[in-house]
């Protein structure tokens, strides 16, 4: 997944958060990058999402910004995520993944998703993550 990091950096640069950068990526099982996303529609008052967790988020994530502007899912496809600092060095994810993210991915098909931690990427398959829910 390393191999990917360039191009989040890049994106993630066009958030608009003010609190955190993120890039997600779907690529397809022979990774060519179907669409990406990053943070999206923050509401004006900033300074109301930082008391709050990630998952109070008001704005519309990365993952699903990413799904909202692919045109189509192959089967197959995953999504790759990470946070960048302010200086747009990636961070390690502290959680594993967001619960409404992996419902919208379970409802598109998307068979994993990827994050850094501290030890290196995880794969998450959506299937188990999504059943984890219940």
């Amino acid at each position: 997944m390393d191999e990917y990091i360039p191009l989040l950096k890049f994106i993630s640069k066009y958030n608009e958060c003010a609190k955190v950068r993120r890039g997600a990526l779907i690529i397809d099982s022979e990774g060519n990058v179907i669409s990406m996303g990053t943070i999206r529609n923050c509401p004006e008052a900033y300074e109301k999402c930082f008391n709050t967790k990630n998952y109070d988020c008001h704005s519309l994530h990365a993952e699903a910004h990413a799904i909202s502007r692919a045109r189509s899912i192959p089967s197959g496809s995953q999504i790759i995520h990470l946070k960048f600092d302010k200086e747009g060095e990636p961070v390690a994810s502290t959680r594993s993944f967001c619960p409404s993210c992996i419902k919208l991915m379970h409802e598109q098909g998307i068979e994993s998703l990827w994050l850094l931690h501290s030890d290196g990427w995880t794969q998450y398959l959506v299937e188990e993550a999504y059943n984890s829910l219940y």
